[in-house]
């Protein structure tokens, strides 16, 4: 099980393309509550875009400047390195396909947040994290507190397991292979049934 050591800070990191859609603002808005009920916390946001000049304005508005940080574009290493040193991965797109960095986050065994945006619903369970019960900064701030005060039940090396056996290139590649030949065998019985219906005209 983890553990968090109490003289460090419980520590989200969020990465994303600091973008409208990747409802960073509302991020923030949700750690401003959280911050008025935990002080023990801080918050890091990797990542780049058009939106984090606003988004740094929005966290010196919100008084969270000390507790916040964001870290920019982040080489392989330095990214595995936070991913690693974090306490829990959360996200706040208002629309995400899939979310590739959730698996990311999950092979370096953190739990993980998410607003309900398309993609995570089918990634995050009850085995390796939270879905917020809505898309507002105050049903956010309530998911992140909820994994604080629920973080020993997350088993790290599980969650680790479960990306590796769910998402792993070669598991991926199996499933690409067998859509492919369910959609070649499909085409290939239309094909059968469309030439025997022109044998029978």
């Amino acid at each position: 099980k983890q553990t968090w050591e109490k003289p460090d800070p419980f520590t989200f990191i969020c990465v994303s393309h600091l973008e409208r859609n990747k409802g960073v603002d509302r991020l923030l808005q949700a750690f401003a509550i959280l911050k008025k009920k935990i002080n023990h916390i801080r918050l890091i946001i990797g990542g780049d875009g058009p939106e984090k000049r606003k988004l740094k304005h929005l966290c010196r508005d919100l008084a969270l400047n000390d507790v916040v940080f964001f870290a920019g574009h982040m080489e392989r290493r330095t990214l595995l390195h936070n991913l690693q040193t974090s306490h829990a991965f959360v996200l706040s797109s208002v629309f995400e396909s899939f979310g590739v960095v959730l698996i990311e986050a999950m092979a370096c065994g953190l739990p993980l947040i998410s607003t309900r945006s398309g993609g995570p619903e089918e990634i995050i369970n009850n085995d390796n994290g939270l879905l917020a019960a809505g898309n507002e900064p105050t049903t956010l701030a309530s998911a992140m507190e909820a994994m604080i005060s629920g973080y020993a039940g997350y088993d790290r090396q599980m969650i680790r397991q479960i990306a590796e056996e769910k998402y792993s290139q070669h598991v991926i590649a199996k499933q690409y292979i067998a859509l492919y030949s369910t959609i070649i065998d499909d085409l290939d019985a239309r094909q059968d049934v469309d030439f025997e219906e022109r044998s029978n005209k």
